[in-house]
């Protein structure tokens, strides 16, 4: 059995488990120095710019 057939398993059994591990993974993942910085820039991505027809 593989590590990957193991995965498979314990999401299959555990799947609040397996939510909670990739949303700490996230919130960790997040807390890199450079995540902050960009804050700003997805901001304005999902504003968006104004389009014009015509």
């Amino acid at each position: 059995m593989t590590f990957l057939d193991n995965i498979e398993q314990i999401i299959t059994l555990y799947p609040l488990a397996a939510f909670g591990a990739v949303f700490l993974a996230g919130v960790i993942s997040s807390a890199s120095p450079c995540v902050p910085a960009t804050i700003p820039l997805v901001l304005v991505l999902w504003a968006g710019t104004p389009t014009v027809t015509g």
